[in-house]
């Protein structure tokens, strides 16, 4: 992947490729955790909340972080397990 002056500089990240190697057909493994992550930003992009929104954690420890994010209306709650 090239990148040259601007605005050349800005261009997409080859998210399909890896070292060169096209994922979405070789590495199974690293297919699935790709398209975990395209499903979880497709998540975020579709909802102002997660986007944009006004960050609050409301409780974290070693294993577990939950998150509250709020836009308006419009409100998550997320929590992250860790083990």
């Amino acid at each position: 992947m090239k990148g040259r002056s601007d605005p050349d500089d800005r261009r997409d990240f080859e998210w399909d490729k890896i070292h060169g190697i096209d994922v979405r057909h070789t590495l199974l493994a690293e297919k699935d955790l790709f398209d975990r992550l395209k499903r979880l930003l497709s998540i975020r992009k579709e909802n102002d909340a997660l986007a944009c929104g006004e960050l609050v954690c409301l409780y974290v420890d070693h294993y577990l972080l939950v998150n509250f994010r709020l836009v308006e209306s419009n409100f998550t709650l997320t929590p992250i397990n860790n083990e």
